[in-house]
């Protein structure tokens, strides 16, 4: 009988959403309350197994539901192919303008990873010459950088912005800074780099910045891309910091789809 409770009372606990709901139900006693947790954690320890299978249960969710975001997400990149791999005025390039085949990073200048993609991504582009980056600034990390991942993105499309020639060279010297990333350090390398660091900072303040880190927010949302990096090609996302043999064969794929015709789309 315990046994009969105890389950309908676990289906009804994950049905109401968790156990304090049905603890604390104005429906029951304290007495009854006080019965139903003792119920409960005897159950569980006479059939430890049930959270195991609760447990994979959950995984198996969670991975259906990622799955249904990803191919949600390969969709609408195929619809909006076009529209992702044209740059926007604040999205950094490297590369050729007329390559032929486009790749998008998302990152933030705090990423662990970023900054281990970089060298293999300045290789890629350096062995293939039809290639070229659009950069995505997508600060994650702002929140746990006393939001310094937020201003060293907003110095970097500023350097873009004013002096797109040294993007490259504030990009990777950012990049590779060892500690954390924030305004004051973007802006001494700017300084370093003889660039106009008041000029910089009244760029920093323009609101279409703000515009534009929103719209790769949202590109990110349904790309579903929640962390950096993350690399885009034609008909393809990448999640987390790939090998360099990784990037250079979706170049090569998305190169024969562009031989093929129905690859590469056409951008500014």
């Amino acid at each position: 009988m315990k046994k009969i409770l105890a389950t309908a009372v676990l289906a009804t606990l994950f049905a109401s959403g968790g156990m304090m709901n049905i603890a604390h139900a104005e429906s029951f006693s304290d007495a009854q309350r006080d019965e139903i947790r003792r119920v409960i954690k005897d159950y569980l320890l006479k059939n430890p197994e049930i959270l195991l299978e609760m447990s994979a249960a959950l995984e198996r969710k969670r991975e259906e539901r990622q799955a249904k975001k990803e191919e949600e997400a390969a969709k609408y990149l195929s619809a909006h192919a076009s529209e992702i791999f044209t740059p926007g005025p604040y999205d950094p390039t490297f590369g050729p303008k007329d390559a032929k085949i486009t790749l998008i990073e998302f990152y933030d200048y705090n990423c662990a990873f970023c900054k281990r993609a970089l060298a293999n991504l300045a290789r890629l582009v350096k062995e293939n010459p039809d290639v070229r980056v659009i950069f995505k600034e997508f600060p994650i990390l702002a929140s746990r950088t006393g939001g310094g991942s937020l201003h060293a993105s907003l110095a970097s499309m500023a350097v873009y912005r004013l002096y797109p020639e040294k993007f490259w060279e504030f990009h990777q010297q950012l990049m590779n800074f060892p500690g954390v990333a924030n305004r004051k350090v973007a802006l001494k390398i700017a300084e370093k780099m003889g660039l106009d660091v008041k000029r910089i900072e009244a760029e920093m303040s323009n609101p279409e910045m703000q515009k534009a880190l929103a719209a790769t927010d949202e590109l990110a949302r349904k790309l579903a891309i929640d962390g950096t990096p993350a690399f885009v090609a034609p008909g393809a996302i990448i999640r987390g910091a790939p090998q360099y043999e990784t990037l250079q064969e979706i170049v090569e794929k998305a190169r024969k789809a562009a031989a093929r015709g129905n690859g590469q789309p056409k951008k500014g």
